[in-house]
C-alpha cells in the first residue's frame, strides 16, 4: 500500500501514523521505495 492511500486511511478512521511506526518496529510492516514512491508492505515470513 503506498504512503499517500495509507494517510487517506489514517485520516478516515482517525487514527495516526503512530500505528504505522509501530508494525514496522515490530517487523510486521516493510517500508520499500519504488519510483520515487513510498511503500508499506507486509511482512513475510
Amino acid at each position: 500500500m503506498n504512503e499517500e492511500a495509507i494517510s487517506e486511511y489514517l485520516e478516515k478512521t482517525g487514527e495516526n501514523w503512530e500505528i504505522i511506526e509501530k508494525l514496522v518496529q515490530e517487523e510486521k510492516l516493510t517500508k520499500s521505495m519504488y519510483n520515487g514512491m513510498v511503500f508499506y508492505l507486509r511482512k513475510m515470513k
